[in-house]
């Protein structure tokens, strides 16, 4: 019986959505978890993580990790795509992104404070970073030691997505 009443809420849920009112909550929502997003670009503002560019950064041999005890703990990442947004979509995002849930995650718990990113060109760099869960941001990004800005090509809307000049 329990599965029965189950079943039937779900599949209640799933029927009940509409979506015509974008700020909504319902079956169909996708799940909103806070992330830690990173561009790498050059000075020409060129996207660095795009491997149609000759010096750009290929994901296989990018690296997140952090240090428990000692031992160093590689930290799960994906590549996002460029994307677009705004009023019909008219608007696009050109770079591409390192995104990670995890490195929020071990921050927010506490069980790391400091991080530590290579790029596979022989220099690894120290990343730290404040999480304001309110706002959904990272605050007071630092490489290391040096505050790292948000994209400016991004509305403020759209939450922060923080740039590193290579």
């Amino acid at each position: 019986m329990k599965k029965f009443l189950a079943c039937l809420f779900v599949l209640t849920m799933g029927l009940s959505c509409t979506k015509e009112d974008p700020m909504s909550v319902c079956g169909c929502s996708p799940v909103d978890s806070p992330e830690f997003r990173l561009i790498i670009k050059d000075d020409q503002n060129k996207d660095r993580l795009n491997t149609a560019f000759a010096g750009s950064f290929n994901k296989d041999n990018i690296k997140i990790s952090y240090k428990e005890n000692g031992v160093s703990k590689n930290i799960s990442f994906i590549i996002r795509q460029p994307f677009s947004y705004g009023e019909n979509l008219k608007n696009t995002f050109p770079f591409n992104q390192i995104m990670s849930t995890e490195l929020v995650a071990l921050r927010l718990s506490n069980k790391a404070n400091e991080f530590f990113l290579d790029l596979g060109d022989g220099q690894v760099h120290t990343l730290t970073f404040d999480y304001d869960i309110s706002k959904g941001n990272p605050e007071n990004v630092k490489i290391d030691g040096n505050l790292i800005h948000p994209e400016p090509s991004l509305p403020e809307m759209y939450r922060k997505i923080y740039y590193l000049l290579k």
